[in-house]
């Protein structure tokens, strides 16, 4: 089956293959890029990043560049670490939880959606949890981005889910907002 952009449902870390996990497999993709170049500086800190350098037109590499800086300083360095990425997503809630919970806590980060919803900061609320550093067997919250889950040295898939359980449950608990994971969880018997 080929899919054209808008078949394919992509969103926020979603897609008509996450919606539908188990009924489709891709093995390739054509993308279609344009000729010139309009760089994107909404990525956090990245117009911040690029006037630090003193780069006021920048380039395809000067972007990357300024992302890779942004992305060593914030984040555990696969090659040394090995993790699981930014293991859930920003969770978008009604305007109403948003501004109940940005009353208790006005430093939350939220950014306001164009359905009137709101995205708030997953890694926010996880270190606002106190979870930086939580270990379950060799898993462990990274203690540099708390979205990031780490293995610490022999870390198994359990471990992996359950201290994402754990993450999540405490989340819920304290502020009543639930965690979805970024990556798709394949179960398997051993």
């Amino acid at each position: 089956v080929v899919f054209d952009r808008d078949a394919c449902r992509l969103g926020y870390r979603d897609s008509r293959f996450k919606q539908e996990p188990d009924r489709y497999l891709v093995t390739s993709v054509r993308l279609r890029l344009t000729r010139s170049f309009e760089p994107v500086l909404s990525y956090a800190g990245l117009a911040e990043e690029l006037e630090r350098a003193g780069i006021t037109r920048p380039t395809t590499r000067d972007v990357s560049d300024a992302v890779i800086r942004i992305r060593r300083r914030k984040l555990p360095d696969p090659a040394t670490e090995g993790n699981a990425g930014s293991f859930f997503k920003n969770p978008v809630v009604g305007a109403k939880v948003a501004d109940e919970l940005r009353g208790r806590r006005p430093d939350l980060p939220a950014w306001p959606q164009p359905d009137g919803r709101w995205k708030l900061s997953a890694g926010w609320l996880i270190d606002a949890c106190g979870l930086k550093g939580a270990q379950v067997g060799g898993a462990a919250v990274s203690e540099r981005h708390a979205l990031v889950l780490v293995n610490r040295g022999g870390a198994t898939g359990r471990d992996v889910a359950a201290l994402a359980a754990r993450v999540r449950d405490a989340v819920a608990d304290r502020f009543g907002v639930q965690l979805e994971p970024e990556p798709r969880l394949v179960r398997f018997e051993p």
